[in-house]
């Protein structure tokens, strides 16, 4: 499942596009669902945009982005346990063999963990951006069951999890992260696909999205006043404060240094985006260049993020207009970058394994040429700066 993504720059939309296709999201993933990645120019490369440059292309997707909604009305959709074979599943009695589109047969457990009665709204979601048309199914749960929805998705992570509509299998995704609220299954669905799932289901008015975001705000501070120790939660809670219009960067930082003191070995990349996009809304240079510094000082951050990190630190260098401490930042973050070997345990298990891998060597191609670029494209200011 993956969170709805915020990436700092195009580069970092090739990484994170696998990873949270195939690891964690608030979609709900088809393991088999390719991926092509976005090559960018890199002679028309200039490191002044390179970190704003994901605004306009997240905001490319939503405007190439249509959607219908659904009542459930009185078909048999659910989610339930799912896996490629009966003894992967206690209680193998209470199993039964389901196939998907494609003729791939699962295992399904007959007690679901969620269905009709859980669901608010489905809605279709389609996508034309850049010239290829896909789509995805959604689901918004009723508020009653959010606890029931975030507790199934938090016991089951390393599982899979099926929706079934009337005895078919639309996805079986394997289950990363505990989710609020909603999902959304991706997959290599086509708009023979499509028709045949809205069979039976009921056409209605659109969800009012900025209502159901500050429900799910209010819910999850119930959630963390709770369950003081849920990390999940809280990782959560920083994404939904990053998505109001009026950003409080204290109150994100507060959460990172509580979700770090809970789980020390916590990924990091997800804070860094979200602290990064704020530090730039309120303008806060000093700020940023302090949290970033103490940061690598902890010595808590993996390659990546420290690769992240150095970048970060260099953009703001060359916002203030010091180009030699840009510099230094990015050729420490290209040495990073050059020695380093992105792997997950998750991946191991991963269907798509292989392409997957070849997609983070060839991000990690792409994102030394933009190293690269970019100091070529300082230097050429130093030089200029210097003549005048």
């Amino acid at each position: 499942m993956r969170l709805s993504p915020v990436v700092t720059s195009l580069l970092f939309i090739i990484v994170l596009v696998v990873l949270t296709g195939c690891a964690t999201s608030n979609h709900i993933t088809k393991e088999s669902q390719k991926y092509k990645p976005y090559v960018i120019d890199i002679n028309n490369f200039d490191p002044y945009d390179f970190f704003g440059r994901s605004r306009d292309e997240i905001e490319a997707r939503k405007q190439s982005t249509t959607r219908e909604f659904y009542l459930p009305g009185n078909i048999d959709i659910r989610l339930s346990l799912v896996a490629e074979s009966d003894k992967e599943i206690e209680e193998s009695s209470d199993v039964e063999a389901i196939k998907d589109f494609e003729g791939k047969q699962y295992f399904v457990a007959k007690k679901a963990e969620l269905d009709l009665n859980d669901i608010e709204t489905v809605y279709i979601e389609k996508s034309t951006y850049r010239g290829n048309e896909q789509y995805s199914i959604g689901l918004l749960f009723k508020k009653e069951s959010w606890d029931k929805f975030y507790d199934a998705t938090e016991r089951l992570r390393g599982k899979r999890l099926a929706l079934i509509k009337d005895k078919e299998l639309l996805s079986a995704p394997v289950i990363h992260e505990a989710v609020i609220g909603s999902a959304v299954v991706d997959g290599n669905f086509t708009n023979a696909d499509i028709e045949r799932i809205i069979v039976g289901l009921m056409p209605t008015a659109p969800y009012p999205e900025n209502e159901r975001a500050d429900l799910y705000i209010d819910w999850l501070e119930n959630r963390v006043a709770a369950h003081i120790d849920d990390s999940q939660a809280l990782t959560q809670l920083a994404w939904r404060y990053s998505e109001k219009k009026e950003q409080d960067c204290e109150k994100m930082t507060a959460i990172y240094e509580k979700v770090v003191r809970l789980d020390p070995n916590r990924y990091l990349e997800p804070f860094l985006r979200l602290l990064r996009t704020c530090f730039k809304e309120a303008d806060t240079d000093v700020e940023a260049i302090a949290f970033y510094n103490g940061l690598l000082a902890e010595n808590k951050a993996e390659e990546l993020e420290q690769a992240t990190i150095r970048m970060d630190l260099a953009q703001i260098y060359v916002k203030t207009g010091n180009l030699q401490k840009a510099l230094d930042e990015l050729e420490r973050a290209l040495t990073i970058t050059k020695a380093l070997h992105v792997s997950y345990p998750w991946l191991e298990k991963s269907a798509c394994k292989g392409e997957i891998q070849n997609l983070l060597n060839f991000s990690k191609a792409q994102m030394i040429m933009l190293i690269e670029a970019a100091m070529e494209r300082i230097k050429l200011q130093e030089s200029i700066n210097e003549n005048n």
